[in-house]
């Protein structure tokens, strides 16, 4: 196996429970963690096992991991876990976050990426009252390209190409993410994007056509409010969150720009485009 079209992809959340709690194990140990080594910026397991397995009082999200799987054809044969799509609802903005897409090397550049957004978006579809029709808007974080720690050069613009051809834009918004849980600090390196398709629909009424691509200030303060709390953050008593709304009350609609100006030039690139010397 290994071809993308050998792979079953689905919503770990309607699995029973035991299949649940040990493929979101497997993902979270063998792809997961690998892809996301900064403990800043990742989450732990046990609060993706509880979000599965719970209807989530709001501002608390309803979390999807949506996985792709190698199946053993064997009788009583385990999945194996080879990609996945962590995406949560919040019922109160109506919005939606997509928190983390990792696939494993040896499957990557085979549309898989692609795939498991586009099902996460159905689900997140499903979850706004909207099965089969648009979806909430969908926020999405990464890494500035300057500020990664843990990546090369190589690797950071990989990363924000496979983005950008999945339709995420970047705001220019002075984003901080909240603490993910005890013990983690707030993280100031990171990019608010958006998912330029999620725009399309009741998203985009009133935008003229060929308009730039753009989202209402009100909606990213009503999604980082209940991104925020939901992690038990205090935004009213935020510094960072003030700040935030402060830059958005200036600015409607909020512009987005294209993650291509971010991408860093290969050294061979720019040695390539300078002029000769001499």
């Amino acid at each position: 196996m290994g071809m993308a079209d050998d792979l079953d992809l689905y919503d770990l959340r309607a699995r029973p429970a035991p299949q649940r709690d040990a493929e979101c194990l497997q993902f979270y140990e063998d792809v997961y963690g690998p892809s996301f080594p900064d403990p800043a910026i990742r989450e732990e397991v046990d609060t993706w096992l509880e979000l599965l397995a719970v209807e989530p009082v709001p501002p608390r999200p309803r979390l999807h991991v949506i996985v792709a799987a190698e199946r053993d054809r064997r009788v009583g044969g385990a999945s194996r876990i080879r990609a996945g799509f962590v995406c949560e609802y919040y019922a109160r903005s109506g919005a939606a976050l997509g928190t983390y897409l990792a696939v494993a090397p040896d499957v990557r550049r085979r549309g898989l990426a692609r795939r498991l957004v586009e099902l996460g978006r159905q689900v997140l579809a499903a979850d706004a009252g909207r099965p089969g029709g648009t979806g909430p808007v969908l926020f999405a974080e990464t890494e500035k390209p300057d500020r990664s720690a843990h990546e090369s050069p190589t690797d950071v613009a990989a990363r924000l190409s496979a983005l950008a051809r999945l339709g995420f834009l970047c705001s220019e918004l002075p984003y901080v993410q909240p603490p993910l849980g005890p013990g983690k600090p707030p993280v100031d390196r990171m990019l608010l994007l958006v998912h330029g398709p999620s725009l399309a629909g009741p998203a985009a009424d009133g935008a003229a056509p060929g308009a730039p691509a753009a989202v209402s200030p009100w909606l990213v303060e009503s999604f980082l409010r209940d991104f925020y709390e939901s992690l038990g953050a205090a935004p009213d008593r935020s510094p960072a969150f003030q700040a935030m709304r402060r830059w958005l009350a200036a600015r409607d609609p909020v512009p987005l720009l294209p993650l291509a100006a971010l991408i860093p030039v290969a050294p061979t690139a720019a040695r390539a485009a300078e002029p000769p010397r001499g």
